[in-house]
């Protein structure tokens, strides 16, 4: 049992909608179906219809063209959802949420440098406020990724400047200050988190493993238990549970976790 696992929450956002200026009596079917999301392939179909009927126009047809990219994305058609975001721009250059959305897929799937220019652009249109705060987090998540911990750990700082209270601000710049080898920070970072949000597994789990690189195991294994409480379907908890018992010397302790780690995601090696 030598690694762990500490876990980042990728990106993971609610999805905005956006409403429509004027809308033509006629479109209006089509207009409730693309601004709603209980269902996203009555949206898209209801986005696509606008489209196709050639009804709106300049912001309002942007605004259309985002919407059913928020649509595929839901769906994980991502490639539609970046030709959408891209069309969106292309018609409205200052529809900051498009790049925000667009620059979430490109950070998802390992594209860091396309996102962090859509975050970028995101930041430069809207630069303080709470959507701001939102797209400094996700930027500091792609600066983390990239090992470039202090840029990400700025970006956390001025997200939490805009927004004191964001439990994921301090959860990812505690992930970013323990890759830094910062424990101390790291530390009070996930315990503002978990004063904030007290049913956080995802910051027991990486409080747990800062814990455990400093040598407090039995507190260590205290915030594993709290995050297999929380979540009992945990498998990362129960394997960095199981190394922290390894390491009193409780082997059997550790093999049982290891066992249940392992059922419940049989990827995991210990």
């Amino acid at each position: 049992m030598l690694k762990q696992f500490p876990i980042t929450r990728w990106f993971v956002v609610t999805v905005t909608l956006l409403t429509l200026g004027v809308v033509t009596p006629t479109a209006a079917d089509d207009y409730d179906d693309c601004s709603q999301e209980v269902n996203t392939d009555v949206q898209i179909q209801g986005c696509t219809k606008l489209i196709e009927a050639g009804t709106e126009k300049g912001n309002n047809l942007a605004i259309v063209y985002y919407n059913r990219g928020v649509g595929y994305r839901a769906k994980g058609d991502h490639d539609r959802a970046i030709a959408d975001f891209d069309k969106a721009i292309q018609i409205n250059p200052d529809l900051a949420v498009a790049y925000f959305f667009r620059g979430s897929i490109y950070g998802e799937n390992g594209f860091y440098n396309r996102a962090v220019a859509d975050f970028d652009k995101t930041i430069e249109i809207n630069p303080v406020g709470a959507f701001a705060a939102l797209a400094y987090v996700f930027r500091g998540r792609v600066y983390r990724e990239k090992g470039d911990y202090n840029r990400a750990i700025s970006d956390f700082d001025k997200a939490i400047q805009f927004r004191p209270d964001d439990a994921d601000a301090y959860f990812h710049r505690g992930t970013a200050n323990s890759k830094k080898g910062d424990y101390n920070r790291a530390l009070a970072d996930f315990d503002k988190a978990i004063q904030i949000s007290p049913d956080d597994a995802f910051a027991y789990n990486n409080r747990g493993i800062v814990y455990r690189k400093k040598g407090l195991y039995d507190r260590a294994i205290a915030d594993f238990d709290k995050a297999i409480q929380i979540n009992p379907n945990d498998a990362p908890a129960y394997y960095n549970r199981g190394n922290a018992y390894r390491n009193t010397g409780d082997t059997k302790q550790a093999a049982a976790d290891c066992s249940t780690a392992k059922q419940i995601d049989p990827s995991i090696d210990c």
